[in-house]
């Protein structure tokens, strides 16, 4: 029975990097620019391409993911494009409250 858990487990690390690319890669040719819902619409072309360098996002794709993945495998989840916080302690916090509900009882 070890075996067999063990065989599984490693078996789940391709597969989360699969998820993880293919997410990436959706997400990427999502319409919309990061840097420009960051700066705002009256920003200029020198700024949205300085925030891009910042960014990463003039790297190819496969680099950006790289990034990120040794981002988080570091525990560095990056910077929310909404709020500006950091995306972990976010997590963190609402993770209560996630499996509260995934395991409250429904009798309906």
């Amino acid at each position: 029975m070890l075996k067999y858990i063990i065989k599984r487990l490693l078996l789940l690390i391709p597969v989360v990097f699969g998820i993880t690319f293919i997410i990436f890669v959706v997400l990427n040719l999502a319409p919309g620019d990061p840097a420009a819902m960051i700066l705002g619409q009256d920003a200029t072309a020198e700024a949205l391409a300085a925030k891009r360098a910042e960014m990463g996002l003039d790297q190819p794709i496969v680099i950006q993911y790289i990034r990120y993945i040794a981002g988080v495998l570091r525990g560095d989840f990056g910077t929310s494009w909404l709020s500006g916080y950091e995306v972990l302690p976010e997590f963190l916090h609402r993770i209560p409250y996630t499996i509260l509900l995934g395991v409250a009882r429904q009798d309906f």
